[in-house]
């Protein structure tokens, strides 16, 4: 009766009762058309326009895809990639409860012992969470050879859509948020779980305001740690210096490394290093003497606190790196209280979903996306080679104490440490947004003189180096 792939599938499916099919085949046949598989798109289209399928779910099926179940939930459309695989959109069949799905591709489940391991710890991880900022754990299940995760549906953009919807925050929106981002890191970091893999992908934000970190897929338990292995996992544009020297042995304050490029991603809307391929980003990361462009230099209304703490976020040697998401908290309070508010000036425009992915019969997915200026995230490999053992080390002032990072006006560290104050960038009228607070008197160091003719106080404008080397405590005598 139905002699199509197109039909097949469609029945199989069950998402179109054949009663639907066999009406919508008579009008595609009172138009004076012949059904054939060349001619399903047209059937598709009607299907479409009857309501019956959705756009996502017509390629699916016209592809000769017809599955479209996982356990007791159906699948209707996808929302993109995760860590771990595949995420996609589905509904219980009895609750009828949206949720979002998270599945290990089919292929890596009967490869890779460790995709399994990863889709275990982050299951199990979800599971010892319960905060507000973290997207929650639902149900757990495998499908035939499907591993797959239910999580709550966020109904919202990641802030890397967000940030491409809405060009970068200003830092009063970028605080909030941030805030958000913290107490549920700082949540994982309590129950002894570093994420590993903090970007603006894996922080989704509500039309609400309400954020939410994502993606433990990586995440790992300090007390765990020696059975990690000696593997960098993680995102390229966001990867922690520590993380590659000691893979194996995990701190949270990696994740304030991240957190502070996802914060510089927000407020310019570009990574830190945006220039190289994976390899090269990497080694930026590592080189003491390379540092990203001064925030302020493409976003000038940020103020000079608002800076340093971000400087001090991204110090790539974590005796000078702020030490926890708490403190991380406490310093963004100064421009804002961290209380979800509605998003406003979004671009209609620009999507803030990107194009679903494909769907095949056994839930199996293509590779992560590749990184270029937008902050999509370039997926680190084996770096096996950059073991700490061939590692240049960097020389670090002995006089470095932990928890002397940072300057801020409430700062228990203001009299003990001195960061240099951002270069002068043009600006236009006060250059500094609403809620910022006023600038504080910091002694300058060297490096940082410009000429008279201005060419000098562009580049240091520019080069940031200035001050993320110099978070060093004053000695006593000056």
């Amino acid at each position: 009766m139905f002699d199509t792939v197109f039909e097949k599938c469609v029945i199989a499916s069950g998402l179109v009762a054949e009663t639907e099919l066999q009406s919508a085949v008579k009008q595609m046949t009172d138009e004076g058309l012949t059904l054939t598989d060349e001619t399903s798109e047209h059937l598709a289209q009607i299907l479409v326009k009857r309501g019956f399928l959705n756009r996502w779910q017509s390629r699916q099926l016209l592809a000769g895809r017809g599955r479209f179940n996982l356990g007791e939930y159906r699948i209707f459309d996808s929302i993109g990639h995760g860590g771990m695989g595949q995420v996609f959109k589905a509904r219980h069949h009895i609750t009828k409860k949206v949720v979002a799905v998270k599945v290990l591709p089919k292929e890596k489940a009967l490869r890779s012992q460790s995709a399994i391991d990863n889709f275990h710890r982050e299951v199990q991880s979800l599971a010892r969470l319960n905060h507000p900022n973290i997207v929650s754990a639902i149900d757990a299940g495998m499908d035939g050879n499907v591993y797959y995760l239910v999580v709550e549906y966020v109904p919202g953009p990641d802030l890397r859509k967000l940030i491409r919807n809405r060009g970068p925050l200003t830092e009063v929106t970028a605080s909030n948020l941030m805030i958000q981002a913290a107490k549920g890191l700082s949540c994982a970091h309590r129950m002894g779980l570093v994420h590993r893999d903090i970007k603006p992908g894996n922080i989704l934000v509500t039309m609400n305001g309400l954020a939410k970190l994502s993606d433990l897929g990586l995440a790992s338990s300090q007390e765990s740690a020696e059975s990690l292995p000696s593997k960098v996992v993680g995102t390229a544009d966001y990867l922690c210096p520590d993380q590659v020297r000691k893979p194996n042995e995990p701190e949270p304050i990696w994740d304030i490394y991240s957190l502070g490029c996802t914060l510089y991603f927000m407020v310019t809307g570009k990574v830190p290093y945006p220039n190289g391929n994976t390899n090269e980003k990497v080694r930026q990361h590592l080189d003491p003497n390379t540092h990203p462009v001064n925030p302020a230099f493409h976003n000038p209304g940020l103020s000079e606190n608002f800076v340093n703490v971000l400087a001090c976020m991204m110090a790539k040697d974590p005796r000078e790196r702020i030490s926890s998401a708490d403190e991380v908290i406490r310093l963004m309070s100064l421009w804002d209280d961290g209380i979800p508010k509605p998003l406003e000036f979004l671009n209609p425009d620009v999507n803030l979903f990107s194009e679903p992915q494909h769907y095949d019969a056994d839930l199996e997915t293509a590779g992560s996306e590749s990184e270029n200026d937008s902050g999509s995230g370039a997926e680190v490999g084996d770096l096996g080679a950059y073991s700490e053992s061939q590692l240049e080390k960097r020389a670090m002032p002995s006089e470095i104490e932990n928890g002397n990072r940072m300057v801020s006006p409430n700062s228990p560290y203001a009299q003990t440490c001195s960061i240099p104050a951002p270069p002068p960038v043009p600006t236009s009228g006060s250059g500094r947004m609403h809620g910022s607070p006023p600038p504080v008197s910091r002694q300058q160091e060297g490096g940082m003189k410009t000429s008279g003719n201005g060419k000098g106080e562009q580049k240091a404008s520019k080069n940031w180096g200035g001050f993320l080397k110099r978070i060093t405590r004053k000695s006593e005598n000056g």
